[in-house]
């Protein structure tokens, strides 16, 4: 008996195992011959959402919760919820309806523990559910709520646990039936106090929270052009709100204000932020509107396109499943327009690349905003938020003593006694000379000598020579003020060793460079203050004389030939006139036969035939040699080939400089040398002009860069960080390479010179 129940037990479970089987097999069948369900849409009034859809099955079940509005009270667990926009209810089911309970429904049936909450939200899941997490943590999110919504130390995961309610009401609701202003009104009031408070904390809350609120101003009816733009710099993601502002002053015909132009280069993927506009955030701003205003007036006007505008976004709360569509009205979408943003580009890229000696100096001192140095290195047009007694005295002086005169001559002590810069002794150092100019410059003055321009630091034993200055002035001398600096110099040597310069003798030689060399009325203005400076101070023939002994004769020649051409550029020479190029002409080292022969060359007028001249001593004979004038003013020379003298200034000037310069200053003077005034690679005179100059050797001392950058006005480490981004636009690398001694990539520099 025992042995056949045995059998009948053992049929049975083998009976069993197969049948499992067999149940297994089918379902593994049916599970391999269904497909995926594909995806679906689920819509509300003016709202579709893009949902994947799985397996799981459709939550029907009836919903029996409500929605508290703002200011509407509930009572969860003995605590009054009273500040509303909450759902309340046993049932809610997910938007999609297949994400299962609505994750921000709070049922009052669950568990809550109000003693040792987690406040911190430390044992919440990265997607919370109310439903699903656990009674410290529901009682943690009720006190909060309770409390108002406005503790900074509770755990964001709560924050966004509230938000998902926000979100069901404006995607959701708000497609079903409309929402009074009022609701609006305070949902949207509650994401910014939201976004305040909790943003700048939690990088996920700031992104999610910001777009949203972009999407309930829409939902709202809220006219973006009345709201600030967004802020960030966050490349390849559009803020629907931005979209949207943009969209509607090109729909309406109305110019876009500056901080909208800001924000849309901000974001769009082709315009560079490099860290001067990350470091320096507040004065770009402040520069951008000043440079937008000036070349758009009231702004930009883009007129509508073709290209419709569409958003979507993305719901933090899971209940929707998917991307959800946001319906707007017929608008354009600009951001794909080209040529609006390379307009903005522009502005942007100049106001930049004006603020990098000023980031140069945060970077290295994040203390150094609203000191003077910051207040000499911000661009014309800006100004730090304080500056110290010693410069407000400094002003004070420069402004007293040039309204009584245009030139005003100071005692270099005075005003070194109230640059904070200047060191113990006095002194300044080469970076500090190039700030004052700067400062001064900022304020619509102007002082000589510049370092900037001549390449010499003033000194305290010296007189120093203030003056206002045109709006439009350089910060570099352009080849014509460097040569016509140096011949100014040259001939107040020669005037005073005969006595004092009188004023019809500083207009006669101003007058004759001047009409010589053409300069912009900033540099006539600076070199009429050059010319007292030298008057002023005064120097020796000797010391000049010690330096023209390391000229090679035949550069001397050039420089004779050249000081000829500036004293006939009225097109004759009178008597006085060449008793003065005799005198430089000995300075030099050339015989005076030479100088009527080069006078002799220069051509009489047409009607006179020019004639063999020999070399004869003495200046009455050299004089009856030269052919005979046609009035008693002068002689008449060929101004063509006059001109033909005039176009070899730049290496004139170039030798001539490197005679006045000081010792331990040669080599800043020459960097602009040969420039000719074109620019390179699109950039500026100064870094042009720097560029050409390094390109004489493949490796260069820093300190030698240093020394070339200081005499242009340009801070060392911004002047290779703007050469190199350039590089990297032109060429997708850089062209300087270490740190010291610094190396250029000949590849790199020749293809920026072509």
């Amino acid at each position: 008996m025992e042995i056949l129940i045995g059998l009948l037990c053992f049929g049975a479970s083998v009976l069993m195992v197969g049948g499992l089987l067999v149940a297994f097999v089918r379902g593994l069948a049916g599970s391999q011959e269904k497909p995926p369900k594909p995806m679906r849409q689920s819509a509300g009034r003016g709202i579709t959402v893009t949902i994947r859809s799985s397996h799981d099955a459709v939550d029907d079940r009836p919903d029996d919760a409500r929605w508290y509005g703002p200011g509407e009270g509930a009572t969860v667990a003995g605590l009054t919820l009273s500040g509303g926009c909450l759902y309340v209810g046993k049932h809610l089911a997910s938007v999609s309806r297949i994400s299962g309970v609505e994750p921000a429904l709070i049922n009052p049936t669950l568990r809550v523990q109000l003693e040792r909450v987690d406040s911190a939200g430390i044992s919440m899941p990265y997607w919370p559910r109310y439903s699903e997490i656990g009674p410290e943590c529901r009682g943690a999110y009720l006190r909060w709520l309770a409390g108002g919504r406005r503790d900074p130390t509770v755990g964001v995961g709560y924050v966004f646990l509230f938000l998902y309610g926000l979100e069901r009401r404006v995607l959701h609701d708000a497609g079903r039936q409309d929402l009074a202003q009022q609701e609006w009104a305070a949902i949207l009031r509650e994401i910014e106090e939201l976004l305040k408070l909790y943003g700048p904390g939690s990088r996920s809350f700031n992104g999610y929270a910001s777009d949203f609120l972009d999407v309930a101003k829409v939902r709202a009816g809220r006219p973006f052009a009345l709201f600030k733009p967004p802020d960030g710099y966050e490349k390849g993601s559009w803020p629907a709100g931005l979209r949207l502002g943009l969209a509607e002053f090109a729909a309406g015909g109305r110019p876009i204000p500056p901080e909208w132009a800001l924000a849309w280069a901000r974001f769009h993927p082709e315009v560079r932020f490099p860290t001067a506009a990350t470091r320096c955030a507040e004065e770009l701003e402040r520069l951008f509107e000043v440079r937008y205003r000036e070349r758009f007036g009231t702004g930009l006007t883009v007129a509508p396109n073709r290209t419709k505008l569409t958003l979507s976004y993305r719901p933090a709360s899971a209940s929707f499943g998917g991307v959800v569509t946001i319906p707007v009205r017929d608008l354009p979408d600009v951001t794909v327009l080209s040529a609006p943003i390379q307009k903005i580009r522009e502005i942007v890229d100049s106001c930049v690349l004006d603020l990098e000696p000023y980031s140069r100096l945060l970077g290295k001192d994040s203390k150094a905003r609203g000191s003077i140095a910051a207040e000499a290195l911000l661009p014309k047009g800006l100004s730090t938020t304080t500056t110290g007694g010693e410069v407000e005295r400094l002003s004070e002086l420069i402004r007293r003593s040039t309204t009584e005169h245009d030139f005003a001559v100071l005692e270099c002590a005075d005003v070194l006694s109230l640059w904070p810069a200047a060191q113990a002794d006095g002194k300044l150092a080469k970076a500090e000379a190039v700030i004052l100019g700067q400062f001064l410059q900022k304020s619509s003055y102007g002082m000589e000598p510049d370092v900037r321009f001549s390449g010499r630091v003033p000194k305290i034993k010296e007189k120093l020579v203030v003056f206002p200055l045109p709006a439009n002035a350089g910060s570099s001398p352009t080849e014509q003020f460097r040569g016509a600096a140096a011949l100014l110099h040259m001939a107040v040597l020669v005037a005073q060793a005969d006595g004092s310069v009188s004023g019809p003798e500083e207009e006669r030689l101003i007058g004759h460079l001047e009409s010589a060399l053409q300069m912009d009325a900033a540099e006539k203005i600076r070199l009429h203050a050059h010319l007292r400076w030298l008057i002023a101070n005064g120097g020796t023939l000797g010391e000049v004389k010690k330096r023209i002994d390391h000229i090679a004769a035949d550069k001397r020649r050039a420089i004779g030939d050249f000081l000829i051409g500036i004293a006939a550029a009225d097109g004759r020479l009178d008597r006085k006139e060449i008793d003065v190029l005799r005198k430089l002409y000995a300075l030099l080292g050339i015989e005076e036969a030479s100088l009527y022969a080069d006078i002799h060359s220069l051509g009489v007028a047409d009607d006179l035939a020019p004639k063999p001249l020999t070399a004869q001593k003495g200046s009455a004979a050299g004089l009856a040699s030269l052919p005979p004038a046609p009035d008693s003013q002068g002689f008449a020379l060929d101004p063509a080939r006059i001109q033909a003298k005039m176009r070899e200034s730049a290496v004139v000037a170039a030798m001539l400089q490197n005679i006045f310069v000081e010792d331990e200053q040669e080599g800043t003077v020459l960097a602009a040398v040969g420039s000719g005034g074109a620019t390179i690679a699109g950039l500026d005179a100064a870094h042009s002009a720097l560029l050409r100059v390094l390109a004489g050797r493949q490796t260069w001392s820093r300190t030698d860069v240093e020394t070339q950058a200081t005499g242009l006005g340009l801070m060392t480490d911004g002047a290779i960080e703007v050469v190199n981004e350039r590089a990297f636009d032109v060429c997708g690398e850089p062209l300087f390479e270490g740190e010291d001694p610094l190396s250029m990539n000949p590849n790199v520099m020749k293809e920026l010179l072509a």
